[in-house]
């Protein structure tokens, strides 16, 4: 399996490069589906493993999709503008089987719900991050059970998912003028599960739900990054001294729901909306470096001030003709980073996506997608709530943590300022191609 994890990481992931380091889930996390938590589409295995029940047969599914991210960073004081251009990518795979029978039907997949990779070197915008490299690849299988009829299924996933950090920034040595460059380092896996339902109240009427639950490690509900003698810490220009670390870090939790209806033969209309749940977590991290020659703080927090977000979408499902089908759709997301926290570690905004997928059957038992779409965002003017001038103070009293500046420290607030000027939008497309046996 060593060999196998990482020729698919790099089959669904490639070598990208993302302007969000905290990883943030895509408007569209499997791009070119027609689907949604109330289309029977293996592509429930994401979005409501309930609506994989009204499945009939063998089906396969591949789907790919690049985002191509623009846009620029200018800290406040600085001359120079950090280019936030990245080219992602987004990846699944699966397959559903009715075990020849009407009432359970099974699915095996695997993709990637998150990932970034950004790179902005050691500019201006270093001390928040110079590049950070996160993946979780999850695996997943999932059962449907119809309960009456043909009008009512539930579902159940068990996810493993695979977790992965590479990260570097700059932090201000104090009291002497400079700085040192710490990397960490970590991976760890970890298991959850996910439920749904799906119903048909009245004909012609579907209604869908899920909960899919944070990845659970073996410390708790937090997942545990560490890579004992990988990570590192480069104190004013010297070599590199390897060190240990531990990072740890929430996962969300993701509640989707949806209603499609049917008003014409060739016409459906399909309202969903999704809320990502990031629990009681002030901060993203918190990291502990153990090792001989780390300057302090060797344990600190760094707040991203991530928040709960939520999205809406409106889709329409319209059968051109036999073989084509053809779905706009439009999503709004709220920003999942608190506006004063934004910095190029975090940069969330609330999201505006219009996307247009197509499906086409040639022949029988085969299937053609392809999407492509385009999000603007609300990023513009930053005023940060961080703290420059917390962590000298700290220091002078001798890392008291009683001290309101130590405080801050502790908090993960202690950084130098992100004010400034930050814009991002973004190009999105892809294919897919799908085998549909009955």
């Amino acid at each position: 399996m060593g060999a196998v994890r990482p020729f698919f990481l790099t089959l669904f992931l490639g070598i990208t490069s993302s302007a969000l380091a905290y990883p943030l889930y895509s408007p569209r996390p499997v791009p070119s589906a027609i689907a949604g938590p109330t289309d029977p589409h293996v592509a429930a295995v994401f979005y409501n493993p309930a609506a994989l029940g009204p499945l009939r047969g063998y089906h396969f599914y591949l789907d790919g999709g690049a985002r191509l991210q623009f846009g620029s960073i200018r800290l406040e004081g600085s001359s120079e503008s950090v280019s936030a251009f990245a080219p992602s990518f987004d990846g699944f795979f699966g397959a559903s089987w009715d075990l020849a029978n009407d009432y359970v039907t099974a699915a095996v997949a695997i993709y990637s719900p998150l990932n970034e990779f950004p790179n902005f070197g050691v500019g201006p915008t270093r001390y928040h991050q110079i590049f950070s490299r996160f993946a979780m690849l999850e695996e997943t299988l999932a059962v449907a059970v119809r309960l009456i009829s043909q009008r009512l299924y539930v579902g159940v996933g068990v996810n493993i998912a695979e977790v992965w950090l590479d990260s570097s920034f700059a932090r201000a040595m104090e009291p002497a003028k400079g700085e040192d460059t710490i990397r960490l380092r970590g991976f760890n896996k970890g298991p959850g599960f996910s439920l749904g339902i799906l119903a048909a109240p009245i004909p012609k009427l579907w209604i869908g739900a899920s909960f899919s639950s944070h990845i659970f490690s073996q410390s708790g509900n937090d997942i545990w990054l560490n890579d004992v003698g990988h990570a590192s810490v480069q104190v004013a220009g010297n070599d590199p001294i390897a060190i240990n670390d531990v990072v740890v870090l929430a996962t969300p939790e993701l509640f989707q729901a949806a209603a499609r209806g049917e008003i014409h033969p060739r016409v459906e209309l399909e309202a969903a909306m999704r809320y990502v749940h990031y629990r009681a977590r002030p901060h993203a991290l918190d990291v502990t470096l153990t090792g001989n020659g780390i300057p302090p703080p060797t344990q600190f927090a760094i707040d991203l001030g991530l928040q709960d977000t939520f999205a809406v979408e409106a889709s329409g499902r319209f059968r051109i003709a036999k073989s084509l089908r053809l779905s706009p759709s439009f999503v709004y997301e709220s920003s999942a980073v608190q506006a004063d926290h934004v910095s190029a570690a975090a940069l969330g905004a609330d999201k505006f996506d219009v996307t247009l997928t197509a499906e086409w059957t040639p022949v029988t038992h085969l299937r053609l997608g392809a999407h492509v779409g385009a999000v603007a965002t609300t990023l513009g003017r930053v005023n940060s709530a961080y703290k420059p001038g917390a962590q000298a103070e700290c220091y002078k009293a001798f890392y008291d943590l009683q001290n309101p500046y130590c405080q801050q420290v502790v908090a993960g607030d202690a950084l130098p300022s992100a004010d400034g000027n930050y814009s991002i939008w973004m190009l999105h497309f892809g294919a897919s191609i799908a085998a549909d046996f009955w």
